[in-house]
């Protein structure tokens, strides 16, 4: 890193990413002010763990290698797709596809999910139907596997930050080769 230049981030739109100038390995030991400043802003902003192990991230944005966009985003997922991850821990791609899977939702101008999906909202005087609920954000889903347990949870724990599209995501733990039906 010292006298080392860094690039500047380089914006990917056929991912919705932006790269930054410096490698994981700057960016988790890299004792410039820069660098200092990246890594404090990812682990306010992002889905990475505080130094102390807690994570109390926004999850607005996750750190992830350009090489590991390319099948989510081949994918072009849609609202209404089911999306199998067979190996999905640490969740990088899973969230990537949760990502589509919401903005396709969002881009295809469907109603927007109730804040309380079994009550009416306070300020309304409107019933919503039960069968109504079901079209309150996308109808597919994805089933985010992973054989660890440990490397499961940690998949789920690292999806927490994201909020309300999490509705959308089932983590499980089996071997790929037998998912139960």
């Amino acid at each position: 890193e010292h006298g080392s230049k860094v690039a500047r981030p380089l914006r990917l739109p056929w991912c919705d990413a932006v790269q930054l100038g410096v490698d994981r390995v700057v960016l988790k030991s890299g004792r410039s002010q820069y660098v200092k400043e990246v890594r404090e802003w990812l682990m306010l902003w992002g889905t990475l763990p505080s130094h102390s192990g807690a994570n109390t991230s926004a999850g607005v944005i996750t750190r992830q290698e350009v090489a590991s966009m390319v099948p989510a985003a081949l994918l072009n997922v849609q609202h209404h797709h089911a999306v199998l991850d067979l190996c999905a821990a640490p969740g990088s791609k899973t969230l990537q596809v949760l990502e589509g899977l919401y903005t396709s939702w969002r881009d295809s101008g469907l109603p927007s999910p109730s804040p309380h999906p079994h009550n009416t909202p306070p300020s309304s005087s409107l019933t919503i139907p039960h069968t109504a609920l079901s079209r309150n954000g996308p109808s597919g889903v994805i089933v985010a596997n992973d054989l660890s347990a440990k490397r499961a949870y940690g998949l789920a724990a690292r999806a927490k930050p994201v909020g309300s599209p999490t509705a959308s995501l089932l983590v499980i733990c089996h071997h790929a080769q037998i998912i139960p039906s």
